[in-house]
């Protein structure tokens, strides 16, 4: 693409023409339905050639394949708009109890995440998604830098 009209650096979206981004975006994700579409077709007359009741039970799961991949693609774009920024990390941990957070942070990983955290200044935000009534813990204070 020598002739390009957009710097492959900035952000397509704003600086494509509009009729090239709809089909450079669009036809990929049409043809991806479409075969989903007959792969679901298919199998759904390969199913019928067993049972009425085969037939009915992939009818019945059908609604909630389609949940499920519109789950993924939300929970996709979602992390996708919170990894826009170049300089963003999401870290997602889970922790059965305080006791688990601090083998944790007492973990020779996490002590070299520190180290490069202090090497290049880095800051971190931090949401918790469980209540602490008292606030946090002061171990876990000394992990954060706002």
């Amino acid at each position: 693409m020598e002739n390009s009209v957009y710097n492959k650096e900035e952000n397509r979206m704003g600086t494509m023409p509009v009729p090239r981004l709809v089909i450079q975006t669009g036809v990929p994700l049409m043809l991806s339905l479409l075969i989903n579409s007959l792969y679901n077709f298919v199998d759904s007359i390969f199913v019928a050639r067993l049972s009425e009741d085969a037939l009915t039970a992939v009818s019945l799961s059908s609604p909630v394949q389609t949940m499920m991949a519109a789950l993924g693609c939300g929970i996709a774009v979602g992390l996708n708009a919170v990894m826009e920024e170049p300089e963003t990390v999401l870290l997602i941990d889970a922790w059965k109890d305080q006791a688990a957070i601090d083998a944790h942070h007492a973990s020779p990983m996490m002590g070299k995440i520190s180290e490069l955290r202090e090497k290049y200044d880095l800051h971190m935000e931090v949401e918790r998604y469980v209540s602490d009534v008292d606030g946090l813990p002061n171990e876990d204070m000394k992990f954060i830098r706002n």
